[in-house]
């Protein structure tokens, strides 16, 4: 996430929300628990820009990324080996959760948590719950 790839970051941002969108669509076109992993590591990266760029900020649209994350690791846990620590870790390296807040709150990580809050809580929510509505084996399966 670095300043040079802004333009190419934000058209891939632009390439997931469509692909989740067409996921939620056409759910029982894909596999169960395809895109687990690619959606935990997504909406833990806006939940961490919301909790640390946004404080205070959209408060129902921020319950419903940590609802989205909560229920992704539910299934994750549920469906699969993984446990807590794992996730946990996941979500450190793939979903920046931790990181310094120079690039959470600057480049790149506003305009996803804003791309997603276009959405509204109650779309999302409904997103998420199609996504872990049927059970199968959770993988990262395909973002772009």
């Amino acid at each position: 996430m670095h300043a040079g790839g802004g333009l190419v970051w934000r058209t891939a941002l632009t390439a997931v929300i469509v692909g989740l969108l067409a996921k939620q669509v056409a759910a029982q076109d894909s596999p169960p628990g395809e895109g687990i992993g690619c959606a935990l590591a997504v909406f833990s990266a806006t939940a961490e820009v919301g909790k640390r760029c946004f404080s205070g900020q959209d408060q129902e649209f921020q319950a419903s990324l940590a609802y989205s994350v909560s229920q992704l690791e539910r299934f994750s846990i549920k469906n699969s080996h993984t446990t807590m620590a794992d996730l946990e870790t996941f979500e450190r390296e793939q979903g920046h959760v931790g990181a310094p807040a120079a690039l959470l709150c600057h480049g790149d990580g506003p305009s996803l948590y804003e791309h997603f809050r276009t959405l509204g809580a109650i779309r999302l929510r409904s997103m998420i719950d199609k996504m872990v509505s049927r059970p199968g084996k959770p993988t990262f399966g395909s973002c772009f």
